[in-house]
């Protein structure tokens, strides 16, 4: 027996239900998937840089790293939180 099969008290083989396309229905295109692996990888590398000029500049370096913290955030907000999805809807929700 296979495993998306089930028997019945009758003996009858009943099957689960299947998607349509089964590879289909969780692929993301790969220009999505490499757009995400981008902005990870901008992310990991604001991180280093904010680490290591934190160490090599001690007086006056909070304006680099508020300008390097206001990038991080506005990555996150645009591409992770879809925030420009709130424009192009028109601001009404999906009820």
């Amino acid at each position: 027996m296979q495993n998306n099969e089930a028997r019945k008290s009758d003996g009858q083989t009943l099957k689960s239900p299947q998607p349509a396309d089964a590879h289909q229905t969780h692929e993301l295109p790969k220009s999505r998937l490499r757009l995400g692996f981008i902005i990870f990888g901008s992310l990991a590398s604001i991180k280093i840089l904010e680490y290591f000029l934190s160490k090599l500049i001690k007086v006056g370096d909070w304006p680099y790293l508020a300008l390097l913290a206001l990038i991080s955030a506005w990555l996150i907000l645009y591409y992770y939180k879809h925030i420009h999805q709130l424009w192009h809807s028109g601001g009404r929700s999906n009820e």
